[in-house]
């Protein structure tokens, strides 16, 4: 089986990004900016933990344990 053939990269073209992930935990870790907002959308907004994680993209059992750490 031939191998494919690549084209040179057109030196005017800028270079392709890296997709960044839609949940903001995964770029900043376990970060206290990721617990402030847990805390502040939980404790302040009053949403539900379960809402939260997900759209912070961690596990609720670590969502619970960052709202229990902050209320102590």
């Amino acid at each position: 089986m031939p191998q494919a053939i690549r084209r040179p990269r057109d030196p005017h073209r800028p270079p392709r990004r890296l997709r960044r992930s839609p949940h903001p935990l995964t770029s900043i870790g376990a970060s206290i900016r990721g617990r402030r907002l847990l805390v502040t959308h939980v404790v302040d907004q009053g949403r539900p933990v379960a809402h939260v994680v997900k759209e912070l993209g961690c596990s609720r059992a670590t969502g619970y344990k960052w709202l229990r750490r902050w209320r102590t």
